[in-house]
């Protein structure tokens, strides 16, 4: 007992140490405007209540945030639990490192490796999260743990844990790891043959199924099982290869085929689908299911996608896969030095298994760096797990003594150069953070917004995709009284009662007709969209602007046969 609580101090300080290293450091944001759509949503930014479908993330999570939120309104309860599972995760993984290493100095060389690594790896997808890549990093530690872990109970629990809420912040995240956690699970079944590993299973089964269960209830109504089904299909429309498929001169038999007009696919290119009230959202079925879905798919899809990942990978992710490669490397060899068999084959069953996930990935052709950085994260964990599961052999030709000390030499090297990468990394990324947290387009527009209440604003939504928001443990979470001319959320329950709150059953009309309602678009914003949709004469007038930003707005009126 007195062990465990020393290893759990030896945890904890340092923890306590790189937390607060982070939040007085960094700049902290949401890294995609996904999270600030659902922190909105369940804070009550958006409608002026909480709500706990959050589309993308588990209604379980959900309601957890809402309780938090209906307790105390003024936090930013989405983003605080978010670093409280970062921080969870990272507790548990180091502690799962440490506890076995039988003196204080290699506790130390380990736990300084740790977060050396995770400086190195995961310092981008600390300061700037997101919901993807806090379920990577849960998804890892319930894979390192339930790998280095004694087939005891209080391992278990925490593989379960961490397993759940990786699956409920992304069931995508939780299906790659699926497979090679279904690997280290039959070899560990085989080498032991204990019963309890199946009650594992099956309690693991149980609480997953509990999660998935009460998300299917909170989505069965007709007007959520309909937009989710209607997401789906723009999901796959919009987010795979949309670029190839966008040109109406290129794809114009197919357009036509579907009775959609060179004016309704600048709509779609701009995303403003809400502008065209129902009419492009009806289409979003036959545009998922069009032809070209199916004419650039198997082999000729690969051929085309591998290099364009591969230059992906090395332009903006070069560190990170040269550390993979890396630790493949020394996780090879060592299984090689101690003969390892029985591992061998799960290092090469692994390696089969992300080679599948790395051509799913190219077969979909969508890259990106919150993905891909969280397949890299988890190929690195395996490796290590395999590593730690090896019982070390005696180097033959060296007395014990010395194999103790080049081992700890090894072990400081490493470090030393860890450091000085890390070092590299950190510098490198915090001038890049910084810049980034220097970008407060989104609350100058918050702000304007605010100013007058009796004013409705749409914003444009390619002005607004790539706006940072700012993480801060206080934030007011009043009622905003904008929204975005379409986006995911679009055909959403929550955007028709949004309207409804607002009083706009047309948002077509309103925006053409009604002089409370203007558009905030960045400068150079195309509108032409707008006049190809109505045989009415419209003026679009840029009334005041905002400025101070990475980005300069206008604020306009589209005025319909103005005199």
């Amino acid at each position: 007992m007195k062990q465990k609580m020393l290893n759990l101090g030896l945890v904890l300080v340092p923890l306590l140490l790189f937390a607060t290293w982070i939040f007085t450091s960094w700049t902290l944001h949401y890294q995609v405007h996904d999270d600030r759509y659902m922190m909105e949503f369940v804070s009550g930014k958006f409608l002026g209540h909480g709500d706990a479908h959050l589309v993308y993330i588990n209604y379980g999570i959900g309601l957890i945030l809402l309780a938090l939120y209906q307790i105390c309104k003024g936090i930013d309860w989405y983003g605080v639990c978010m670093y409280l599972f970062q921080f969870w995760a990272m507790g548990v993984f180091s502690y799962y490192c440490i506890r076995k290493q039988k003196n204080w100095k290699r506790k130390g060389i380990v736990l300084l490796a740790f977060y050396l690594i995770f400086i190195l790896c995961w310092i981008v997808e600390v300061t700037s999260f997101t919901y993807t890549t806090v379920s990577a990093l849960l998804g890892v530690t319930a894979l390192f743990t339930f790998a280095v872990g004694d087939n005891c109970w209080k391992d278990y629990i925490v593989t379960i844990l961490a397993s759940a809420f990786c699956m409920m912040l992304r069931v995508d995240i939780f299906m790659m790891l699926v497979p090679v956690c279904g690997i280290i699970w039959i070899w560990k079944f085989i080498a032991s043959k204990e019963k309890k590993m199946v009650y594992f299973l099956i309690a693991l089964g149980t609480v997953l199924v509990f999660c998935y269960g009460v998300n299917q209830i909170a989505y069965q109504s007709p007007k959520w099982n309909a937009y989710m089904k209607y997401n789906q299909e723009r999901t796959s429309f919009f987010d795979y290869d949309f670029e190839d498929k966008i040109s109406y001169q290129e794809q114009k038999a197919v357009y036509d085929q579907l009775g959609i007009s060179e004016a309704e696919v600048k709509g779609l290119e701009s995303y403003n689908l809400a502008f065209y009230d129902n009419q492009l959202y009806d289409y979003m079925e036959d545009l998922a299911k069009a032809s070209w879905v199916s004419s650039n798919t198997g082999i000729r899809r690969m051929a085309k996608e591998v290099p364009i990942l591969m230059g992906w990978l090395l332009h903006s992710s070069k560190m990170l896969v040269l550390f993979t490669l890396f630790i493949h490397m020394v996780c090879l060899v060592y299984l090689i030095l101690h003969k390892q068999k029985g591992l061998g084959i799960v290092y090469v069953a692994s390696v089969i298994v992300y080679g599948f996930l790395w051509g799913y990935i190219c077969y979909k052709g969508r890259f990106l760096d919150r993905v891909n950085h969280s397949l890299l994260l988890q190929q690195i964990v395996t490796q290590v797990a395999l590593l730690f599961m090896v019982k070390p052999r005696e180097i033959p030709f060296l007395q014990k003594k010395y194999q103790k000390r080049l081992l700890l030499c090894m072990g400081v090297g490493v470090c030393g150069i860890l450091f000085l990468l890390g070092a590299r990394i950190c510098i490198k990324m915090h001038g890049i953070n910084e810049k980034e947290g220097s970008y407060r387009d989104h609350y100058l527009m918050e702000e304007y917004c605010a100013k007058d209440e009796d004013k409705f604003f749409f914003l444009d939504v390619r002005s607004v995709t790539e706006c940072k928001y700012i993480f801060s443990f206080k934030n007011d979470n009043a009622y905003e009284n904008f929204i975005s001319l379409g986006d995911w959320y679009g055909n959403s329950p929550y955007y028709t009662e949004k309207m409804e709150e607002e009083g706009i059953t047309s948002v077509q009309d309103a925006v053409l007709h009604d002089k409370s309602v203007y558009i905030i678009a960045k400068k150079d914003t195309d509108f032409s969209y707008m006049q190809d949709l109505t045989t009415e004469k419209l003026t679009i007038k840029e009334v005041d602007e905002i400025t101070g930003g990475y980005d300069a707005y206008g604020v306009y009126q589209v005025l319909a046969n103005a005199q």
